[in-house]
């Protein structure tokens, strides 16, 4: 057998490294199986071995001590070998010949042909080294494969070193781990270790199924350094898991080692203010309920550093806020461009009665290339009654000067009514954390009722301050020179955060107060104790009875005092501001924006609200062109019923329309409906403007002062008008 002839033949093998000239096109070899155990070239390569009491013959890749092949084919490629017998006379022990017949029909040579499987390689462009690709394929980089090295070093790497290798196929874990890692640059000796010793210097994971493999030195490195990092697998046999080595040849032009160049980054500098200490490392005391802003910063150092090393203004790069620790009621805003805030008000509740809570909060900011920075600070709660929602209000007992005597005798025993007339009001004051005013406006009570509301417009992401400010007055109403009692209520003040938004946000002020039960005291020559449940009405009576035979002319002495409860509800919510729009066909479904129409014809279309609660009353003008448009018609809508107040004005490029519910209606309009029907001849003109100007919507409960809620003006276009479709 030993002269067999084996002939190798395909494209994509080393044959230098067989003695082959370097510049010859041969694309074969040819060895006898002798050649092998003598000192030909090929014994470092190829290896001959029988097995299984010599019936199996194995020609074999030789390898290394760490099982690491010599030499090997192509991944993907087609090759062809033969085992030739011309030259030998193979036979068995017993001398018979070897019987090639079933195998081919004339000849002495068996070839067979075959395909390798691919070889792994590493993706450069999906490995990362610190979280930046190693081979980006721009730049420098541009026209490489992702199988080579970059052209470059890599730059701007986190100082927290992450190689992470992204291999094309799920590797044999544990054909790798005896890879040596080696890591070098200035501030360190170097640091070398093999991934699968138990090191407190490395840490070694695998993921995506074995295709990616993640080593992470516990070496924070020095910003704005040199490194390199050294992947080495000669001590190793890296191969995927059907057993194919790994292919290194489009990153290196020998060898079996990787070497990464790379600088790290300048990490992100953060920066926390608040108004009432001068450093962010000293507790900051709130109170519950009250309101918080606090603003951070950061510099995004690799985009703000000059070549001679000075600091760029105001530039960010690209940064990310975290934050953890913060108490209910506060939120976290990322403005995105190098600042956020924590902002907002803290829920009451928060705190045990006499207690003091710590919230230790932690702010990071990430940079595009991983590098954080983290301050953390105390924010100290106390404990703090919310506003009182109801309270006792005392007009304590006063003596006035006596009263001069009536021309007759009051016998003992005599009754009379007094009314008195209890009003109440508010002030609601809205404040920037500034002080500036936005809002103020007065409301008067009704019956012992406050029940209004008010529009305001805050800015996104605020803090503002709601004051109230109560006061009172129980006036008797008499020809007599009574007493008028005055009270007032300490001022509720409250912060509110307002929400998210890219301009203005509509907001509006819901105020619900009233004062109920009232307990009258009157004691000397009248004397009265009653108590009325209930809201009070404008007038109360109080019933009087003497206490004594007073003569006439006689001066009346007497003193008085009262309780009363009083509650309020104050909100501010964000408001649903109503749509209008124009409907330009009002004999279909849905809103129609554009028609068709010729000369002469007639428009039918109906003014729509929708999103509207409560509705009592509106006014708009509808614009035109008087030269295009012929007002024809104007009739009601109907969303405030066939009793309802509807009047309108025609004039020249303008239908001004007002309509209001009456005392007499019993009407519930609902949310969306059609505020008025308006018909139009068409003159002339291509394209039509129609506009919705100095619209006012008020919202009412019947018996609610109106307030506006509501300013919108639309355009809309009547299209595909023609001169060519009638004959003039």
């Amino acid at each position: 057998m030993e002269d067999s002839v084996v002939t190798l033949s395909g494209a994509g093998h080393d044959l230098a490294a067989f003695g082959d000239p370097s510049d010859t096109e041969t694309t074969g070899f040819s060895f006898k199986l002798g050649d092998l155990l003598s000192n030909h070239a090929l014994s470092d390569f190829l290896t001959v071995e029988w097995s299984d009491g010599d019936r199996m013959l194995s020609i074999q890749t030789a390898a290394d001590g760490y099982g690491k092949p010599m030499w090997h084919l192509t991944g993907e490629t087609a090759y062809e070998i033969t085992f030739d017998t011309s030259t030998s006379n193979p036979r068995d022990k017993e001398g018979n010949p070897l019987d090639l017949s079933a195998a081919i029909d004339t000849g002495t040579g068996l070839t067979f042909e075959f395909t390798t499987a691919p070889r792994p390689r590493i993706d450069f462009h999906a490995s990362k080294i610190g979280g930046v690709v190693i081979n980006d394929l721009q730049g420098a980089n541009a026209g490489l494969s992702p199988d080579d090295l970059p052209a470059t070093a890599v730059t701007n790497v986190s100082t927290v070193i992450d190689l992470e290798l992204v291999f094309t196929e799920p590797m044999e874990k544990a054909s790798v781990e005896d890879s040596v890692v080696t890591l070098s640059g200035a501030g360190h000796d170097d640091l070398v270790v093999k991934l699968s010793d138990l090191s407190s210097d490395l840490a070694v994971r695998w993921s995506d199924e074995d295709r990616v493999l993640s080593i992470q030195p516990t070496w924070h490195l020095m910003e704005g350094t040199a490194y390199e990092i050294t992947f080495d697998t000669s001590t190793s046999n890296p191969r995927d898991k059907a057993g194919n080595p790994l292919d290194l040849s489009t990153a290196i032009d020998s060898g079996t080692s990787l070497t990464f160049t790379f600088t790290t980054s300048y990490p992100p500098v953060l920066a926390i203010e608040h108004e009432d200490v001068d450093a962010i490392d000293q507790a900051l005391p709130f109170d519950e309920g009250s309101s918080v802003k606090i603003n951070i910063f950061a510099l995004d150092q690799d985009h703000s550093i000059e070549e001679d090393g000075s600091f760029k203004s105001a530039s960010y790069g690209i940064l990310a806020f975290e934050v953890s620790g913060l108490p209910d009621g506060l939120r976290f805003i990322d403005n995105h461009d190098g600042t956020a805030l924590i902002i907002g008000q803290l829920d009451y509740d928060l705190v045990d009665p006499g207690q003091v809570n710590d919230y230790n909060v932690d702010v990071t900011v990430r940079d595009e290339f991983n590098g954080t920075d983290t301050q953390g600070f105390r924010l100290t709660v106390n404990d703090t009654d919310p506003p009182k929602e109801h309270r006792k209000v005392t007009v304590s007992i006063g003596v006035p000067e006596p009263l001069p005597g009536v021309a007759v005798d009051i016998p003992i025993g005599t009754e009379i009514t007094v009314p008195m007339d209890v009003k109440f009001g508010v002030n609601i004051s809205i404040e920037t954390s500034e002080g500036q005013t936005i809002s103020s406006r007065d409301f008067r009570s009704e019956d012992g009722l406050i029940e209004f509301s008010m529009p305001v417009d805050l800015q996104p992401n605020m803090v503002y301050r709601v004051i109230e400010s109560y006061m009172g007055k129980a006036v008797p109403d008499t020809p007599f020179s009574l007493p008028t009692f005055d009270f007032e209520l300490e001022d509720q003040v409250w912060d509110f955060t307002s929400g998210n938004g890219t301009g203005a946000i509509p907001y509006q002020v819901e105020v619900q107060a009233s004062i109920a039960d009232l307990l009258t005291l009157v004691v000397g020559d009248f004397a009265s104790s009653a108590r009325i449940h209930g809201i009070l009405t404008d007038m109360v009576d109080l019933e009087l009875e003497s206490t004594k035979d007073i003569p006439a002319d006689t001066p009346i002495q007497f003193g008085s005092g009262f309780t009363l409860d009083f509650s309020r509800d104050v909100k501010l919510i964000r408001a649903e501001i109503p749509t209008l729009s124009i409907d330009l066909d009002a004999s279909t479904d849905g809103i129609d924006s554009d028609i068709s129409k010729q000369l002469n014809e007639e428009v039918h279309l109906a003014i729509v609200i929708g999103d509207v609660e409560n509705l009592d009353s509106y006014s708009f003008n509808l614009t035109y062109d008087s030269n295009s448009l012929e007002s024809i018609d104007v009739e009601r809508g109907g969303i405030l019923g066939d009793s309802s107040l509807f009047i309108y004005q025609i004039t020249p490029d303008a239908i001004s329309i007002n309509s209001s519910l009456t005392d007499q209606s019993d009407h519930d309009p609902p949310p969306e409906g059609i505020l008025a029907h308006i018909g139009f001849r068409i003159l002339d003109g291509e394209t039509i403007n129609l506009g919705i100007e100095d619209a006012i919507v008020f919202n009412s409960s019947r018996d609610i002062n109106f307030h506006r809620t509501a300013f919108i003006e639309r355009k809309y276009l009547i299209n595909d008008i023609r001169r060519g479709m009638f004959n003039r």
